[in-house]
């Protein structure tokens, strides 16, 4: 698991994971906790936390489809 204290408040970070893994939960039907095994999947996660939550969802399940799924 990443550390969400790292790119600013703990609480808005795993607010907003939430809301990523729901979207990207609905758009791949890939469970988004089996695919945080991956250690590029969670460098994605770290290093794009500045994004918006859509963005950064984007970003995931575009990997996830090409290398994952």
């Amino acid at each position: 698991m990443n550390d969400l204290s790292k790119n600013g408040s703990w609480f808005d970070n795993s607010t907003k994971l939430g809301v990523i893994a729901n979207i990207f939960e609905g758009r791949t039907l890939a469970n988004f906790e089996v695919c945080q095994e991956d250690q590029k999947f969670m460098d994605m996660i770290d290093s794009n936390m500045h994004l918006h939550a859509t963005e950064l969802a984007k970003k995931l399940i575009d990997y996830a489809n090409k290398e994952l799924i």
